[in-house]
């Protein structure tokens, strides 16, 4: 009886291991198109090995060990995953799989709702770099925003009491003449003192489908003796000397509100904060070098044409930058907190000449790409 009674137990723990064991790691063969490929059950959640399909479909590949960044390539498309996330980026778009993107037993898995979310549309869904790339070097449209507007004054004077979104929109509106003058599209944010939510102004340009974003600000410090003219572009980092890191220390304070300058701390796929961060930053790493590149012929073209102090380019965090979808920079025209150059920034003449400079320095930037892709 005893002897029968164990030979049950080791049956049933025999079954039970037939049973669960391959939840964790077994695997059969899945048809697709004209081969098949594993399905791996792990943890009750089926996978497909990546390096098979990449493989098989002829799909290149490269894996960045220190960002977890699997990138997936063929016919001049592209595609990135992010270790332990769902969130795949098809071109500039995001994509949701049902399970996140992980190593098993050293190998690249992917869920197994990838052949129909993201394989069997890698040819369409993908944007190619050849159909891309090229509206950043035939340059014809432009959004420009003007910062601040209605509710929002921006920085205000302390001398002179000047509104920082009215010298925005003034200088933005003498650069729109400008480029205009040269053939250039242009599309403004706001055109009058009106107030434009930040995701609104990324929203206007990405709908317009600009080929640059430039938004025109005046820059505030509480150390009145700060003067200069600097130009951002987005990073996921803050110069030490930039506003952007002094007003980030403090998120809810009137003054970071006023300035929209604050980090977006949403998660608009559904995915944790700290991952929104790097997956938005995989997707403006391919504008980055175009922004950096405007922004030096900008500062040149100001410094040479109008003598201004420039303190350089910096990259910050601007949610107005981060959300925009083609090379974008944030100019800070001169410290409005600074009494002279308050007084500078309230003469039209001076307004003028920086409308002008900054449009030359569009121009060169465009001719500069155009002449040289």
């Amino acid at each position: 009886m005893y002897k029968r009674n164990r030979t049950k137990v080791i049956l049933s723990l025999f079954l039970l291991f037939a049973v669960f064991l391959p939840g964790c790691a077994s695997s059969r063969p899945l048809p697709l198109d004209n081969y098949s490929v594993n399905i791996l059950n792990l943890d009750g959640r089926q996978y497909l090995p990546l390096l098979d399909i990449c493989r098989k479909e002829s799909i290149s590949w490269a894996y960045d060990h220190i960002a977890g960044v699997f990138t997936l390539a063929k016919d001049g498309a592209e595609a990135k995953l992010m270790l332990d996330s769902s969130a795949v980026l098809v071109g500039a778009d995001t994509r949701n799989l049902k399970f996140p993107f992980k190593m098993h037993k050293g190998e690249p898995v992917i869920s197994n709702d990838f052949t129909s979310i993201i394989l069997n549309k890698f040819s369409s869904s993908v944007v190619p770099l050849s159909k891309k790339r090229p509206s950043y070097y035939n340059i014809k449209r432009i959004c420009l925003d003007a910062g601040h507007g209605g509710k929002d004054p921006g920085a205000v004077g302390a001398k002179f009491c000047l509104k920082e979104k009215d010298v925005n929109l003034d200088i933005a509106k003498r650069m729109k003449k400008e480029l205009e003058r040269q053939g250039i599209e242009v599309i403004m944010t706001r055109s009058d003192d009106t107030f434009i939510p930040l995701d609104g102004r990324c929203r206007i340009a990405n709908e317009g489908e600009a080929d640059l974003f430039i938004s025109v600000h005046s820059n505030a410090n509480k150390r009145r003796s700060m003067s200069g003219f600097e130009v951002y572009y987005i990073s996921d980092s803050a110069d030490d000397s930039s506003r952007a890191l002094a007003l980030a220390s403090d998120r809810n304070s009137l003054s970071v509100q006023q300035a929209g300058l604050y980090f977006d701390k949403k998660s608009a796929y559904g995915i944790s904060k700290s991952m929104q961060a790097i997956i938005w930053d995989l997707i403006l790493a391919q504008n980055r070098p175009e922004s950096v590149e405007l922004a030096h012929h900008i500062c040149k073209l100001c410094s040479d044409d109008i003598g201004v102090k420039v303190l350089g380019v910096k990259g910050a965090n601007f949610l107005v930058l981060k959300n925009t979808h083609m090379p974008a920079i944030l100019v800070e025209v001169g410290f409005i907190s600074n009494a002279r150059e308050e007084k500078f920034l309230k003469n039209s003449f001076y307004r003028q000449q920086i409308a002008e400079s900054l449009a030359a320095g569009i121009l060169s930037y465009k001719r500069h790409v155009e002449n040289t892709y």
